[in-house]
C-alpha cells in the first residue's frame, strides 16, 4: 500500500514556514505620495504665517509667535522631504569617498534636520500649552509673566534644544569602506549608549509630554 501523498512538494513547506513576504509598495507611488504630503504641508503652513503676519494685533498676540514659529517648522519640515536623499530624491545622490559624502551622509542621510525639526515642534507645542495653560489659570498675572523677551526665550530654547537633542545622528550616520551611509553605535560601549538614549529620549518625549499634562 502507497503512503505516499501524491500531492506533497517540499517547496511548499519551504514557502509557508518562516517569513512570508507581503505586498510591496511601488516606490514611484511612495515618493508622489511624499512630494503630495510635504507641498500640503509647505502650502498650509505658508498659509498660516501669512495670516499670523498680514495681521499686527494678531502677530503681537503671545501664542501667535508660538503659532507662526510652528508653522514655520512645519514648513520647512515639508522642504526637507523634497530634498532628502531617501525620500523624493532618492537615487540622485551619488555617493563617492571624499570630505563631501561623509557630510551628505552626516547632514542628509542621518535625517537631522528632519527629526530636529520635529522635535522643535514637539517643545514649541509644548511652551504654547504652557502659556494657554497660564492664561487660563492665572489670568491676572499671565500679562505680566508672558511678556516678549520670556516669549522669545522659549521659542530659541526650543529651536536650539531641538538641534542639540539630535546631535548624535550627525556622528552615527557615516560613510563606509561598502558605499554605503550607514549607521553606528556612539562611542563608549553599549551600556553609555544606552543611556544617551534613554536620557534622549526622556528629554525629547516623556518630559514634554508630561508638563503638557500638568
Amino acid at each position: 500500500m502507497n503512503t505516499t501523498n501524491p500531492t506533497f512538494n517540499p517547496s511548499t513547506i519551504n514557502a509557508t514556514i518562516g517569513w512570508q513576504s507581503g505586498p510591496t509598495i511601488d516606490p514611484l507611488l511612495v515618493k508622489i505620495l511624499h512630494g503630495i504630503f510635504a507641498a500640503l504641508a509647505i502650502l498650509g503652513n505658508l498659509f498660516v504665517c501669512l495670516i499670523v503676519c498680514s495681521s499686527k494685533s494678531l502677530y503681537q498676540q503671545t501664542s501667535s509667535k508660538f503659532v507662526l514659529s510652528l508653522a514655520t517648522v512645519d514648513a520647512l519640515t515639508g522642504v526637507i522631504v523634497f530634498i532628502a536623499p531617501r525620500s523624493i530624491l532618492d537615487g540622485v545622490f551619488i555617493l563617492r569617498p571624499g570630505p563631501s559624502t561623509d557630510v551628505l551622509c552626516a547632514i542628509l542621510y542621518s535625517d537631522y534636520f528632519f527629526y530636529s525639526f520635529g522635535i522643535i515642534s514637539v517643545y514649541l507645542i509644548t511652551g504654547l500649552n504652557i502659556e494657554r495653560c497660564f492664561m487660563i489659570v492665572k489670568p491676572l498675572q499671565y500679562r505680566v509673566v508672558f511678556k516678549s523677551r520670556l516669549t522669545n526665550a522659549i521659542i530659541a530654547i526650543a529651536f536650539i534644544l531641538g538641534f542639540v537633542v539630535n546631535a548624535p545622528n550627525l556622528y552615527q550616520s557615516h560613510y563606509d569602506a561598502r558605499g554605503f551611509c550607514n549607521w553606528r553605535d556612539l562611542p563608549g560601549g553599549l551600556v553609555l549608549n544606552q543611556v544617551i538614549y534613554f536620557i534622549l529620549f526622556m528629554v525629547k518625549f516623556v518630559i514634554p509630554l508630561g508638563v503638557s499634562f500638568i
